[in-house]
């Protein structure tokens, strides 16, 4: 009966650890005092002793579940303090543009008050490009990715294909200039059909021509009007002064011009001489026997006083890392022979090579010939092979 009754107790006790302390409190001692007053002798000592080491040990369980509630808490209360995730969504997800179009980028934070600083990032530069401000611009033909980040987690990405510009072949003509300097008689002059040859007649003060080709600045050779051919001596022209054109032709519209005119070269390799944009533009053949843009060089041309003849040659091809040009008093390295006197060169130096007198590019400067810088005019003196098509126009 004594262990009935215990177990009694400790049921009361295990009720006082879960109820409202002072409800279990009553109770308890309710019991204990009906307990005690039954009990004789030992048995009352020892169901005292028992009940409160029980009611200790509920004690204890009660202020450990007291401690785990408020442990809870505290671990809710934090998780409700932490900062809210942040998250960056841009506008777009995939665009298609044609070279040298441009699209801005949006971004959104969330949440919307956010103040994160946003890097943008471009997996191709050479195909698209981006800005600090996420405006983003088609540089070339095929596929990028444009990433907006705030960190190495949290980001976006749009992707950009870039397809060709569709090229109006009648507005570009109008752009491929052919740079021919020009001039007009300033005193009524003979006409020769070569130097020291025949007269062919005169040519009257005011006329305009078109200068072709020049001998050591005394004699020109030139076009009148109505397309006759000749030459006259130089004290009796006065020469234009020509202007280079800043609208740069693209990858695109070159290989596209070349292919659409049907140019020809009797090796893989075809070079272009622009003389009113002062570049020489070299195209090699693909597997499809397309002519393809490989480099792309700034060049000088010819002066208005000395101009560059211009025409369509099948490149002499004789070349040298070094000539000497006693008429000019300077040198050049890496020359290569486009036809006659005419050369791709280096730009000027002194006799012995090593210092530079000239190094003009970008306009016209030369005395004829094209020059280009030093690793330009080796590229060609080691890569274009004799009988290469030269367009000089």
């Amino acid at each position: 009966m004594i262990l009935i009754k215990l177990l009694v107790s400790a049921i009361f006790l295990f009720i006082y650890a879960k109820m409202t302390i002072y409800i279990s409190i009553l109770a308890c001692f309710i019991i204990l005092g009906g307990m005690i007053l039954k009990f004789k002798g030992i048995n009352k000592i020892i169901y005292v002793l028992v009940f409160f080491v029980i009611f200790n040990f509920s004690f204890i369980a009660k202020a450990d579940d007291n401690g785990s509630e408020n442990n809870t808490s505290t671990n809710e209360e934090n998780i409700n303090n932490e900062q809210p995730q942040i998250k960056i969504e841009l506008n777009l997800k995939n665009v298609t543009l044609t070279v040298g179009e441009s699209v801005n980028l949006e971004v959104k934070l969330y949440p919307e008050d956010a103040n994160k600083d946003v890097v943008w990032l471009s997996s191709d530069d050479n195909i698209v490009q981006v800005d600090n401000t996420g405006k983003v611009t088609a540089k070339n033909v095929g596929q990028a990715v444009i990433r907006a980040k705030i960190d190495e987690n949290v980001f976006d990405e749009c992707l950009v294909n870039v397809e060709p510009k569709k090229i109006d072949i009648d507005e570009l003509e109008k752009r491929i200039v052919s740079s021919y300097t020009t001039g007009v008689i300033t005193k009524t002059t003979n006409f020769y059909s070569g130097i020291g040859e025949r007269y062919r007649g005169t040519l009257p003060k005011g006329t305009k021509v078109v200068i072709l080709e020049e001998r050591s600045l005394k004699w020109y050779y030139i076009k009148t009007p109505d397309g006759r051919l000749g030459w006259i001596k130089g004290i009796y022209l006065s020469i234009n002064k020509s202007t280079t054109i800043k609208d740069r032709l693209t990858k695109e519209e070159l290989e596209f011009y070349v292919n659409y005119k049907k140019l020809n070269s009797a090796t893989n390799y075809l070079v272009w001489v622009d003389i009113a944009r002062q570049r020489t533009y070299i195209f090699k053949k693909n597997s499809q026997n397309k002519f393809c843009l490989i480099q792309d060089f700034l060049v000088s041309t010819g002066r208005d006083v000395s101009p560059t003849k211009t025409g369509i040659f099948n490149m002499h091809g004789q070349r040298g890392s070094y000539m000497y040009l006693p008429q000019y008093k300077c040198s050049v390295k890496y020359w290569t022979r486009i036809s006659g006197s005419y050369l791709f060169h280096s730009i000027l130096y002194s006799r012995d090579g090593k210092k530079i007198i000239d190094p003009t590019l970008g306009v016209r400067s030369s005395h004829g010939c094209v020059r280009l810088k030093d690793e330009d005019s080796q590229w060609i003196y080691k890569n274009i092979p004799s009988k290469t098509t030269v367009w000089i126009n």
